[in-house]
């Protein structure tokens, strides 16, 4: 682990009935803004209403787990939050980030995956990063070790011919000139033909190189379930609780009807948390959680089986079944 400057402390001024709502777009960039500004503005307001998008999203989360458990007389969420931001940049092994490690590529995806990333992840010169992790990849092929060794040993072998003199100096350099650019040609083919391959397989992985779910003998979490108990861990639940929801944060301490008198129906609501996603399928945006009775908001319906290669057994289990009456959805 690398070392870093200590993390500031967390100073609680906000005042009960002094709130500050947040907006948090999408963008990686923002997203590791995030846990520092939200630290920052803790410190003098309480959070109503939170809403996010993408990877401000999964922020927002953060936030109002962090809220919540401090509506609940503890603070320590915050800290933790900013905590386990900052471990995201530690080296978990000579190889990978603990941010790297949270990508962790289906098993019939990985080579793709790493012949992508150089080229997504440099800052710079992401054509020359392209084609070498694409490089890099694929020539641990087999097909393409097996050309490889075909065309060397046809070298080797018109090269021992031209040393006994059974084949010309300027034939054995046509040859040679010949094998060299079938060799580069059936290296080109075979490259294309496996990213092709490669590629028609996300298919079958819903067009993504990543669930987000352990994927092998992972070091740590992967992003999904990373991101599942650090909402628990921040909100001050433990392992095996039931997963933190809309519902919880609502009804939490301190909304504004409690500390400002606030007769609104928004002021019932201690956290309000919100989350925008675009629904390719249907052509639409959604915001989350829906509003019940509303005609542009027309129930949900999932397959189980696809949700628990997506989410933790815990969640998946809550989308299941009323995770206070234990009912069926």
């Amino acid at each position: 682990m690398s070392a870093r400057e200590p993390l500031p402390g967390f100073d609680d001024r906000a005042p009960r009935d002094r709130y500050c709502d947040l907006i948090l777009t999408g963008g990686v960039t923002s997203s590791i803004a995030y846990p520092a500004a939200i630290f920052a503005l803790a410190m003098v307001y309480r959070f109503n209403s939170i809403g996010g998008a993408s990877s401000g999203a999964g922020a927002a989360a953060l936030a109002a787990a962090a809220e919540y458990r401090r509506r609940h007389g503890s603070s320590d969420g915050f800290r933790i939050m900013l905590e386990r931001a900052a471990d995201v940049a530690d080296k978990v092994d000579d190889s990978k980030t603990r941010l790297e490690w949270l990508f962790q590529p289906e098993e019939e995806n990985r080579r793709l995956f790493d012949a992508l990333l150089p080229g997504f992840a440099a800052p710079s010169g992401k054509p020359g990063a392209l084609v070498g992790g694409l490089l890099r990849a694929y020539a641990k092929s087999k097909i393409v070790l097996a050309i490889a060794a075909v065309m060397a040993f046809i070298c080797l072998i018109t090269l021992a011919k031209a040393v006994q003199g059974d084949i010309g100096g300027p034939a054995a350099l046509l040859i040679g000139i010949g094998a060299t650019a079938l060799f580069f040609i059936a290296i080109v083919v075979a490259l294309f033909v496996l990213f092709a391959r490669d590629v028609g397989r996300i298919v079958r992985h819903d067009y993504g190189l990543c669930s987000g779910t352990r994927s092998g003998d992972a070091p740590v979490l992967p992003f999904t379930d990373w991101l599942h108990s650090l909402i628990q861990e921040i909100a001050g639940r433990k392992a095996g609780d039931r997963p933190l929801t809309f519902a919880d944060l609502a009804a939490a301490p301190g909304s504004p009807r409690e500390t400002l008198k606030d007769p609104s129906p928004m002021g019932a609501a201690s956290i309000n948390l919100q989350m925008f996603t675009a629904n390719v399928t249907h052509g639409r945006p959604y915001v989350f959680p829906q509003n019940e009775g509303d005609a542009d908001d027309l129930p949900l319906f999932f397959r189980l089986s696809d949700m628990n290669r997506l989410f933790p057994p815990d969640v998946v289990r809550a989308m299941e079944f009323d995770p206070v009456t234990g009912q069926s959805n």
